[in-house]
């Protein structure tokens, strides 16, 4: 885990932490459902995780999960959370699966009841449209 800075920031300050996860208004399916995993595995295991919201001139918002660094079993657990993205980018399977049928089932919805906002300059079939933009919400 990194330590929590911010070079241009004016808010409460997190000196004593360090980042588990972090997402923000754009954030992606992927992204989402990395935190909520991160911060689900901590909290079951006992660790106190502080969630610390802040607006952004760019994306709307930025929500980071922080650990003290003081905490040794916090330190190590998000240490190994960090650890196994770095070498498989999903730390919830099933969850993440969920999260993309359900992101299907939404777009498929929009695209029926709304066909006009979706017509594509290249002429394409509806399931291809949804698969576009299924992968473009990853």
């Amino acid at each position: 885990m990194q330590p929590w800075s911010a070079e241009h920031y004016m808010g409460t300050r997190y000196d004593d932490y360090l980042v588990l996860a972090v997402k923000n208004r754009d954030s992606g399916l992927l992204q989402q459902c990395n935190y909520t995993a991160a911060v689900a595995e901590v909290r079951k295991a006992g660790v106190s995780v502080r969630i610390a919201v802040s607006s952004h001139w760019l994306c709307g918002w930025v929500e980071m999960a922080l650990i003290r660094k003081d905490d040794a079993k916090g330190v190590a657990l998000g240490n190994n959370i960090v650890a196994r993205l770095a070498e498989y980018p999903l730390l919830d399977e099933e969850a993440f699966d969920k999260a993309l049928d359900e992101a299907r089932a939404r777009l498929k919805k929009d695209i029926e009841e709304n066909p006009d906002q979706w017509k594509s300059e290249e002429p394409m079939s509806k399931e291809d449209l949804l698969e576009v933009l299924v992968f473009d919400e990853i």
